[in-house]
């Protein structure tokens, strides 16, 4: 697909304008800081000046030796006119203040050499008669006569501060004064940029599902030759249609050589031109499966093979292989959702008390099927003083145990060794903090190359996916894990002398007893299962008839009674026709005409006796947390999550048919 992306029509053009797009988008951001922080400040600059030449109009035509004649105080000592100056000007300047929330506005006295007023007053009353300093702004505008806005740590902190000469009988007797914090412009420019940048956003977001949009004809452009090249191998008469752009060409010429081996066949050439044409097919083909079908080669492979042996033993063979190359597939499609999770700042943790010492015997028992096929020697050290009983996510902690097990499994050689050790670190309270190593005698690893481990979809050498396989993203992945359990994960090792991955979390300890419950199997009181469910009566609502089909045939020898619905009204008309009968409901979420979410609270609102108290579970591939919180918000009891693992559904008719 990559190389189709880069090299063909189609593909240059959806690259260069997400290239283009890109670059429009963070040029508009850098305009967008540059150009709002200026107009704001000219913005502020002006309303400032305009606020003090309005408070130097509202004196009118009075001078301060007016005011003070009008108060009788002309020929008062210097406290007593401070006092009548802002007797008389403390109104005004508090009316300023209450029209423009958030300013500091004022007038200022030559003569007295202090501030008059300073509004609101109730806040400021204390810079009243305060002298204003040598070096201050104020000194100029009152000797130059002229207005002037300047930033800069004044009376109250950090401000704008502008400033308006108040001249009376050709002489300034003072200014006139607004301010404001620069906090508070700070914070509203950062509203403004905010919300460009908000905008800005989506608007990329758009250009780029457009992108999208163009690459998904792409690949359906691909797909359509690959269809149509393997339907000419059968028929040479069939032609490749609606294709577009450079693969429209490709196209063409695949058409062309159905056309000129048609004639040759005419000709009596048919055995030495469909040779060539079979080649160059198959060449095709191939290429074409290695870049965009290898994760289902091994699947469509062994099943096309299984269906054409007799062999029963041959069959069970097949069916082994397809089953690994399907978990394989699925551990893939696993690790991209994770990914996506992780990018998107979704992945969440969900704490449960447990056994540790059972998830690390879980986990390893996993690993050694692999282990043991490459008779390598696998050894698990535990101190004492490691704590039984722990909360934490038990299951994305096996997540990772197992990961760093299967990749030390991997690059180990036959007859090689791997170990799994565990100490506990210092720890106070009610937690403590462990570190689990995993070391084997693998192929090593170069410090150059340690540093791309935890990148994603990267590897330490480009051969090793070649060699080895895998994605390159289960260490990513456990690196976000570890980092969100308050922890850190890295990697000792040498080129050619093996591997140490090692992480360190914080975990809650629990006393023994309040951990996971043991299960049937591990205390021995399992019961047969012809026994347990011999016949109880389930209702399946499934509209896929293959997935109906597996869970037939899954719980076939329970020998219980199974009704089918195909959407989720149909399942609400079976139940209230007969709740009775039904001891359990298997609710798929996504059908026809009524979903699962609706079914669910359909039932648990009819009347009949059981309808509240019915089990219902949901069946689905919708297996995120979101999605299992949302099943049960709908009144469901449970979830099993799609592909059907049989102990997991063996567990929920365990708990409740039981």
């Amino acid at each position: 697909m990559f190389r189709y992306f880069f090299k063909t029509f189609q593909g240059r053009i959806v690259g260069l304008f997400i290239i283009f797009m890109t670059l429009a988008f963070a040029m508009s951001i850098c305009t967008t800081h540059y150009v709002s922080q200026n107009a704001i400040d000219k913005e502020k600059q002006a309303k400032l000046l305009n606020v003090a030449i309005y408070q130097d109009r509202l004196l009118g035509e009075q001078s301060y030796d007016d005011i003070l004649r009008e108060a009788g105080a002309a020929n008062a000592p210097g406290d007593e006119q401070l006092a009548a100056l802002n007797r008389a000007l403390a109104g005004r300047t508090d009316e300023v203040a209450a029209l423009f929330p958030g300013l500091g506005a004022g007038y200022y006295s030559i003569e007295l050499d202090a501030i008059l007023t300073y509004g609101p007053s109730e806040k400021y009353s204390d810079r009243v008669g305060v002298p204003i300093a040598p070096d201050h702004p104020g000194r100029t505008v009152m000797r130059e006569n002229k207005d002037l806005v300047q930033e800069g740590t004044m009376v109250r902190g950090h401000i704008m501060n502008a400033m308006h000469p108040i001249v009376r009988g050709g002489e300034v007797i003072g200014y006139a004064w607004a301010n404001e914090l620069t906090s508070d412009i700070q914070l509203e420019y950062q509203n403004l940029t905010t919300g460009i940048t908000v905008f800005l956003v989506a608007l990329y977001a758009m250009f780029l599902i457009i992108a999208v949009m163009l690459s998904r004809r792409l690949i359906r452009d691909i797909d359509t030759i690959i269809a149509g090249v393997g339907n000419m191998r059968l028929d040479l008469t069939t032609r490749i249609e609606n294709v577009g752009g450079e693969l429209g060409g490709v196209a063409n010429n695949i058409n062309r050589m159905a056309e000129d081996i048609e004639k040759s066949v005419k000709e009596h050439e048919a055995l030495l031109l469909s040779e060539a044409a079979n080649v160059a097919q198959r060449d095709f083909l191939s290429h074409m499966s290695h870049e965009m079908r290898t994760p289902m080669n091994a699947v469509i492979g062994m099943t096309n093979i299984a269906r054409k042996s007799n062999d029963p033993g041959k069959i069970q063979n097949y069916l082994e292989k397809i089953d690994n190359a399907a978990n394989h597939l699925l551990g893939v499609i696993n690790n991209v959702l994770d990914m996506s999770k992780i990018e998107a700042g979704k992945l969440e943790l969900s704490e449960t008390s447990f056994s540790f010492r059972k998830m690390l015997n879980r986990a390893a028992a996993v690993a050694c099927f692999k282990i043991d096929e490459k008779r390598q020697t696998f050894m698990m050290e535990v101190d004492e003083d490691v704590p039984d009983y722990v909360t934490a996510d038990c299951q994305r902690l096996t997540q990772v145990v197992t990961n760093l097990l299967s990749n030390a499994n991997k690059f180990t050689p036959l007859n090689g060794s791997i170990q799994l050790r565990v100490n506990r670190l210092a720890g106070e309270g009610a937690a403590c903090r462990l570190r689990i190593e995993v070391r084997d005698s693998g192929i090593g690893i170069s410090r150059e190359q340690q540093a791309k481990l935890f990148r994603s979809f990267a590897q330490a050498d480009s051969s090793i996916s070649r060699k080895y396989g895998g994605t390159g993203l289960g260490l990513v992945i456990s690196r976000q894990i570890i980092e969100q359990m308050h922890g850190k994960i890295w990697i000792e090792s040498e080129l050619g002398h093996g591997a140490s991955f090692i992480f360190e979390i914080e975990v809650k300890l629990c006393p023994a007893g309040e951990g996971e419950p043991e299960s049937a199997a591990e205390t021995g009181r399992e019961e047969p299962e012809d026994n347990v469910f011999s016949g109880k009566r389930i209702l399946l609502a499934e509209d896929v008839e293959i997935n109906r089909e597996i869970v037939l045939a899954l719980l076939e020898p329970m020998r219980m009674e199974i009704d089918c619905a195909e959407n989720g009204a149909e399942a609400v008309r079976i139940f209230s026709a007969a709740p009775e009968k039904y001891g359990m409901i298997f609710m798929d979420v996504q059908m026809p005409e009524m979903d699962g979410y609706e079914a669910t609270r359909r039932i648990r609102s009819l009347e009949a006796g059981n309808a509240k108290a019915i089990p219902i579970i949901a069946m689905t591939a919708n297996v995120f947390k979101e999605d299992i919180e949302r099943c049960l918000a709908a009144g469901m009891n449970g979830h099993v999550g799609k592909p059907l693992d049989f102990d997991e559904v063996l567990g929920q008719l365990r708990n409740w048919l039981r």
